[in-house]
């Protein structure tokens, strides 16, 4: 696989709201809290499944570790578990 098919997977793959706060052992509305902050630009409607790529995910992320430490913690114990 050269660089632009890795780039590419890595926007084909997307997981709703609801999975990813599965994951990461929160509430849907601590993911879309933080991807207001994260991601200005990303079109959220109430009632309507939200798709999140990659990228998107990874940003969520990072504005989630800028938060308090229990969310933190959290992330470390997610990602501990999915190794």
């Amino acid at each position: 696989m050269n660089s632009k098919e890795i780039a590419d997977a890595r926007e084909t793959k997307t997981m709703t709201t609801s999975e990813l706060a599965e994951q990461l052992r929160t509430t849907n509305d601590v993911i879309l809290r933080n991807a207001r902050k994260a991601l200005p630009d990303k079109v959220i409607e109430n009632g309507k499944t939200t798709y999140w790529n990659v990228l998107e995910i990874t940003r969520v992320i990072e504005e989630m570790k800028k938060g308090n430490s229990n969310q933190h913690s959290t992330f470390v114990g997610a990602t501990k578990r999915g190794s």
